[in-house]
């Protein structure tokens, strides 16, 4: 392997050559960027290792030029500073293979390039091809043979991720990328079901060997009061009804780990605030607490949602935006990486043979071809929950593309659009109010919204029926909201949407009782 190594400290750069030509590679040396540019330009390095700060051209412009000019640039690594590691990370998205902070880590530096240099040795792997060697041209196969899709990740690297496209490779490479660096907050992108709590799980996978404890955290499933109790923790008689010994918060359970803080969009104002002010002073107050307490986790987010929409209509806080956007990480719906729909529906239909929930003995083959051509709104969730019907309900030895076709059909009809509606702000109540008696009631004992309200061809509301008995309104929306979310399926976004409310609502009307 020929690597380029630019640095413009002449006794570091030829320390640093003599270390990797010991481990056998053939190492070349420019000290300042417009000379390392030509010898790019004008020879073949596999590998260009680059401090950032260069005399005239800097590592960053220098990788810039040459990843966007070249047709076939070499891999680049760029060596920073501390006060320059934002910048570092933020050159990822040029196409920066990794970066490194001074003093420089020998060690790591080597372990990264002995990693492309098998790259680069690897035969070109694609999951989808090799299951459709091995369904050939035969009309069916025994389901007790369905292959292992081969992963593109390190054998035992993250045996629970299956990553069977280039795209999610490169999802998982961004992210082991910045997972050294647990002082950078990760911002994940996606659609519902796309799996980005399986990336933010990557991190503490890929992060070091010593990694804490991965904690979650939803930030739709509960109102203000509720979620600062369970993010900070609380003391005793912190609030009424606060547990007789208090309470341990999510930021201390995550010490040394991982913090996942899923459906970020969904935090109410004042818990924004208070958040920001823990990202930048790294520490917190538990509710009730006078005692300062240091925040030592890494923080990961995800969202949805158009955060940056949220940001311009005012509905989230740009100065906490720009903390999180310090990295993020898209992962891409389904459709856009229709190569690894094969390969992930032979992954679940092996879970479901292992798990002996699966008793028919063959596939049909042409069901592989319905499932690539669905535009699957639920990405990779709601492909598992096709197969799982698929495989429980077929009632003969073999599941055939018919049965596929029918459930695929009915998916589509109950499938919700792909926008998300707009935050509403959530309405506050005490952490002791769900247990109220009128919260406590059993929608058993009300009249059901079936009896209640009599639709005029299902269009309105002009013939609704108030029964003689007095009745818990809060028990009733309850009940509205499990019947709406048995209407369209368990889809949580067309449930809000139909009944005109948000996500945060949605969750606080169905959770506020038994």
């Amino acid at each position: 392997m020929r690597i380029l190594l630019v640095e413009d400290d002449r006794t570091a750069a030829e320390l640093l050559r003599a270390a990797l030509e010991a481990v056998g590679w053939e190492v070349h040396l420019s000290f300042e960027g417009d000379r390392a540019l030509a010898m790019i330009e004008g020879g073949r390095f596999d590998v260009v290792v680059s401090d950032v700060d260069l005399p005239g051209m800097t590592g960053i412009d220098l990788a810039r030029v040459a990843l966007s000019r070249l047709e076939t640039p070499p891999r680049f690594i760029l060596v920073s500073g501390q006060d320059r590691i934002i910048e570092s990370v933020n050159s990822l998205e040029l196409g920066v293979d990794d970066f490194l902070p001074k003093p420089l880590n020998l060690k790591r530096l080597v372990a990264i390039l002995r990693r492309i240099d098998e790259r680069r040795a690897m035969p070109s792997i694609v999951p989808a091809e090799e299951i459709r060697r091995w369904i050939g041209g035969s009309a069916r196969s025994a389901a007790a043979e369905l292959p292992e899709p081969l992963s593109l990740l390190a054998p035992g690297e993250a045996p629970f991720i299956g990553v069977y496209g280039p795209k999610m490779l490169e999802v998982c490479e961004r992210i082991r990328k910045v997972a050294p660096y647990p002082d950078i907050p990760l911002l994940i992108e996606g659609e519902t079901g796309t799996g980005k709590e399986l990336a933010a799980r990557y991190v503490s996978i890929v992060a070091q060997e010593d990694e804490g404890p991965f904690v979650g955290l939803n930030c739709s499933l509960f109102n203000s009061e509720f979620f600062a109790a369970e993010l900070f923790g609380y003391e005793h008689g912190a609030f009424t009804g606060a547990a007789q010994r208090g309470k341990t918060g999510k930021l201390d359970l995550a010490e040394g780990g991982c913090l996942f803080l899923d459906e970020i969009t969904e935090m109410s104002s004042d818990l924004q605030s208070r958040l920001l002010r823990v990202l930048q002073e790294r520490n917190f107050y538990r509710l009730g607490g006078d005692r300062l307490v240091e925040v030592k986790c890494r923080f990961v987010f995800a969202t949805n949602r158009d955060i940056r929409r949220l940001v311009a209509e005012g509905l989230f806080r740009q100065d906490l935006f720009y903390r999180l956007s310090m990295c993020i990480v898209r992962v891409p719906p389904l459709r856009e990486r229709r190569e690894e729909i094969v390969p992930l529906a032979v992954r679940f239909l092996r879970a479901m043979r292992s798990g002996s929930r699966l008793s028919a003995r063959y596939i049909e083959n042409s069901a592989f071809d319905l499932l690539v051509d669905h535009e699957w709104p639920g990405n990779a969730r709601q492909l598992q929950n096709v197969i799982s019907s698929w495989a429980l309900f077929e009632s003969g030895d073999t599941l055939r593309a018919s049965s596929l076709a029918a459930l695929l059909a009915a998916d589509h009809h109950a499938a919700a659009p792909a926008t998300v509606p707009t935050a509403s702000p959530v309405p506050t109540a005490s952490p002791a109010a769900a247990t109220s008696p009128s919260a406590m009631a059993s929608p058993s004992a009300m009249a059901s919204p079936s009896a209640m309200a009599k639709t005029a061809g299902g269009a309105g509301f002009g013939d609704l029926a108030i029964p003689d008995e007095p009745f818990d309104l809060a028990v009733l929306e309850r009940e509205i909201v499990r019947k709406t979310l048995e209407k369209f399926r368990g889809n949580k976004t067309k449930t809000a949407e139909f009944l005109g409310i948000s996500r945060s609502q949605l969750y606080d009307k169905y959770r506020q009782g038994p």
